[in-house]
This record gives C-alpha cells, structure tokens and sequence, in this order.
C-alpha cells in the first residue's frame, strides 16, 4: 500500500529557508515523496514530538560545495511525521536540519 505524503506550506517554506543546493533538494524531496510513501513502516521511527507522531530522519552529503581532497558536509534531516492510516496520508508537522554531522 503506497500512502501520499501532505507537506504543509509552513514545512516547505522551512525547508526552502535552509537555502540547499538544488541536487540536495531533489534527494530530499525524492526521499519524502517516493521512499517514505513506498515503505512507512520501514522508514518511520518511535515516536516524536509531538508525541503523536513518528520521526523519519536520514543524512545526505553536499557534495556540490565540497573542497577537493575534503569529505563534503553532511545533514541530518529530521521530520516528525503523523500517518492517518485510514486515508493513507503521512502527514509532515515538523522540519529540522542540523549541518556538520
């Protein structure tokens, strides 16, 4: 069962103040709009807060603005995501992005 994913303007305004080049928006949005959809159960952690909802967390590399010779900078990603299983929905209440991990 494929479940759709609701990103309220809010969230995607957060997500655009993050100010990430353009190849880390297409993974990101790639894992919020094709990975989790496929597989919830796979992806969605233990609970969050709000406490009703489930974390679903993972880091990318900005290769793009890597010095030669130099790891590239790691995020973490955060999102605290409520799934209404009866409509199928994963909804996104919340955004975080802590760089340098």
């Amino acid at each position: 069962m494929s479940y759709r994913v609701v990103i309220p303007r809010g969230i995607k305004a957060n997500v655009a103040s993050w100010n990430l080049p353009r190849e880390m928006l297409i993974q990101l949005y790639n894992r919020l709009l094709v990975d989790l959809p496929a597989d919830p159960s796979r992806y969605l952690g233990e609970s969050a807060v709000p406490l009703d909802s489930s974390e679903f967390a993972f880091v990318l590399a900005d290769h793009h603005h890597a010095s030669e010779g130099a790891a590239p900078t790691r995020y973490l990603f955060y999102f605290a995501v409520e799934p209404y299983r009866d409509q199928e929905q994963l909804h996104i209440v919340g955004a975080r992005m802590i760089p340098n991990v």
